[in-house]
């Protein structure tokens, strides 16, 4: 068989090594962990309305403590809040149960 190089024998370690150094320089990815926050059972005992808003800020992805504030706007009457607050809930993938009045449950896709 002849002493010529089929062409795509030569053309891959053209293509290799600058991906290879690309890859060895681009250096580590680094992701910024969220802030932990502790919980004790003093933050299950919370029930007004702008200390549970401030949970909210601290948990946005609880759908506990969103859940609680829910209900605490209903029981002050707060419609307007609590409508918001569901369509938050539901926004987030949330499904509310007819039986278990306003426990919510991830959506299943």
């Amino acid at each position: 068989m002849g002493r010529y190089l089929i062409g795509w024998n030569r053309q891959g370690p053209r293509w290799l090594v600058p991906a290879l150094a690309a890859v060895a320089f681009a250096g580590p990815v680094q992701a910024e962990a969220p802030t932990w926050t502790p919980v004790d059972a003093s933050t299950g005992r919370i029930s007004s309305i702008e200390e549970l808003q401030a949970l909210v800020g601290k948990f946005p992805d609880s759908a506990s403590v969103r859940l609680r504030l829910l209900n605490a706007y209903l029981d002050t009457g707060r419609r307007a809040d609590a409508a918001q607050a569901a369509a938050d809930l539901i926004e987030r993938g949330y499904v509310f149960s007819a039986r278990a009045g306003h426990a919510a449950r991830p959506r299943s896709y």
